[in-house]
């Protein structure tokens, strides 16, 4: 889904960097009976935004704050274990930082705790990938449509759909009640998502705007455990697409068979969907 708009400035909201416990009070009014926290939090994190990268992702998940309670502890007993503090997927795949020199058997272990610990709890992936030459070899106008201003930065396109799918999750619970949006501290794209995600707030076109809390964070992985999650998952997106278009013998990741039969929102924006989101724009009249 896209949200139309015509040409846009740079946002001057002020952006927040917040750590979990700092959100609850501002994504409820004090007359919410949730206020302490919102029904669905919603971690999200990206992955192929550097330079020169074929695939960018972006991919979390989606759950219940007292299921995220639950990961959070676990989630650091098993790095605890491990003799680490934080998760990195990049660095661990790569044996970068505190995982050089590790056996399989230990990154497996690791690797398979964490998955488990996702695995055990009522939460749902929500995900979205765009290769990256394919966005770039549309029309200017087209990507500035797909991204509300943005024609160069695919990101924006992902960012939109994960938005929308995570607000769906939503769907069937009291009208009140709203998801909290956690992306990754990102000070390139920070002040940009903030425009458009209250953009998206408060168009009147899109149906479930009302689902979006009032404002969106931005935390580090150091202090929101579950953008750590969120960073496995953003990985393996990346890496789901990058195989299946490039690499197409390599057999499809451990990580992503474990979770094949889990809930996913998700979609791949290649050649083909780019050229069907463009045929879905509804254009102005000619009359």
């Amino acid at each position: 889904m896209l949200i139309e708009g015509a040409s846009v400035m740079r946002s001057e909201t002020p952006v927040l960097h917040l750590a979990t416990a700092e959100l609850g009070s501002m994504l409820h009014s004090s007359s919410s009976r949730a206020r302490l926290v919102c029904v669905l939090k919603a971690y999200l994190d990206e992955s192929g935004i550097h330079q020169g990268s074929r695939i960018c992702a972006i991919a979390g998940f989606v759950g219940a704050q007292d299921e995220w309670e639950r990961i959070e502890r676990s989630w650091n007993r098993a790095l605890s274990e491990a003799g680490i503090d934080t998760f990195h997927m990049a660095e661990f795949e790569s044996r970068r930082g505190p995982y050089g020199g590790w056996s399989e058997e230990r990154r497996h272990g690791l690797l398979a705790k964490l998955v488990e610990i996702l695995k055990a709890r009522d939460i749902h992936s929500v995900g979205s990938g765009i290769v990256v030459q394919d966005f770039l070899q549309l029309p200017a106008d087209e990507r500035a449509w797909m991204t509300h201003g943005n024609p160069d930065t695919p990101y924006f396109l992902c960012f939109q759909h994960c938005i929308v799918e995570a607000a769906h999750l939503a769907d069937g619970l009291e009208l009140t009640e709203r998801v909290g949006f956690t992306f990754d501290r990102n000070d390139s794209f920070a002040s940009e998502a903030t425009r458009l995600y209250n953009r998206m707030k408060d168009d009147p076109n899109w149906e479930n705007r009302f689902r979006l809390a009032d404002a969106v964070a931005f935390a580090s992985k150091r202090n929101a455990v579950p953008l750590q999650a969120a960073d496995l998952a953003a990985y393996e997106t990346y890496k789901q697409l990058e195989n299946k278009l490039y690499r197409p013998e390599i057999p499809v990741r451990w990580t992503i068979r474990q979770f094949v039969t889990r809930p996913f929102q998700g979609k791949y924006f290649t050649g083909t969907a780019l050229q069907d989101l463009i045929a879905s724009r509804t254009r102005p009249s000619s009359n």
